[in-house]
């Protein structure tokens, strides 16, 4: 199933501007997000505790311009709070909750020996360094029993009414469907195939493309920009951004001038970003017109700004990713 009946069993997603052509291909490059961590409880995180989960979920979206679901949370006292909004984060590694999330769940802040380091979307580290026990952690049908979560009371995330996101530690270990049109997102569990699945939903018929991803542990796809093989740049598929940044080798490959600042944020940080505009972005022949903004990071993020015309799969069993374009 393809946009473009040529291009064989595997659809390469192509994009094109003022004649640059930038196509797809595996990445290779290391893990960009660094993690460290040294904490002397035993207690699995939610990327090696068991995972319960057996048949495909869907579930609402909340109102917004990214995914947002509610997350059912248990404490060690067996108390369940429902009502969590938790962001589908694929540009996050690991899942967060708000210190003032987790005490309304009934979950018991602790201190990390050594905090956990991550780096946010401005370049900047951001030092996690509590957590807390979890007897219950849902989403829809997928469960994960006896973990604990990182915390961090982030502006960000408070000022838009989240309670915290769910990264690449849950998400990682399954295939996800987001419909932002639809309101809905699917999740489902390893070792259900994605294209039969598809079939079985009527809003789904219709034209797929869909090519390889490398989870390190976020989505990244490689980008070939022009003929030049050292211009290989890097996109990373990020739900939790509103927006879409370029690294600057491929604005300045792309000969794009800026037309302004904006203010954005990350986790832990505010900053500055020059803004250019991409008249006609096509992706596998659906023209998407759209502003940029220059990442401070080495790499690229793809964010909602676009995943929101399509309905995308992100498949981490089988290192995928499909997009579906619904025609008018």
């Amino acid at each position: 199933m393809c946009f473009d009946e040529g291009q064989g069993d595997c659809c390469r997603l192509s994009l094109g501007y003022a004649g640059c052509v930038m196509k797809m291909t595996r990445s290779i490059s290391t893990l960009s997000l660094l993690l460290s961590t040294s904490c002397s409880e035993v207690l699995p995180t939610l990327e090696t505790a068991t995972l319960d989960f057996d048949q495909v979920s869907v579930l609402p979206l909340l109102e917004g311009q990214t995914p947002v679901v509610h997350v059912a949370v248990a404490g060690v006292d067996g108390g369940v709070t429902k009502d969590i909004a938790m962001l589908l984060d694929s540009g996050s590694a690991l899942t967060i909750m708000t210190e003032s999330a987790a005490r309304r769940a009934g979950l018991e802040p602790r201190e990390f020996p050594e905090s956990w380091k991550t780096i946010d979307s401005g370049g900047s580290e951001v030092a996690l360094t509590h957590y807390a026990r979890m007897s219950r952690f849902a989403v829809g049908d997928l469960e994960i029993r006896d973990s604990f979560v990182a915390l961090h009371e982030s502006e960000v995330l408070l000022t838009q009414g989240l309670d915290g996101i769910i990264g690449q530690d849950v998400l990682g270990r399954i295939a996800w469907l987001g419909d932002m049109e639809r309101g809905r997102v699917h999740l489902i569990p390893p070792g259900v195939d994605i294209a039969t699945h598809l079939a079985t939903e009527q809003t789904l018929v219709g034209d797929w493309v869909y090519d390889d991803l490398d989870f390190r542990p976020c989505p990244f796809l490689r980008l070939e920009v022009g003929e030049a093989a050292d211009r290989g740049l890097e996109i990373e598929v990020d739900t939790g951004a509103t927006s879409t940044s370029f690294p600057g080798a491929a604005i300045d490959a792309l000969g794009l001038e800026s037309i302004g600042q904006s203010e954005r944020r990350g986790l832990g940080s505010r900053f500055q970003a020059d803004e250019y505009r991409l008249e006609a972005l096509n992706l596998y022949g659906l023209q998407i017109g759209l502003t940029v903004s220059r990442s401070k990071l080495d790499y690229g993020l793809f964010g909602m700004d676009v995943l929101s015309d399509l309905v995308f799969v992100l498949d981490a069993p089988n290192r995928q990713i499909w997009l579906h374009h619904r025609a008018d």
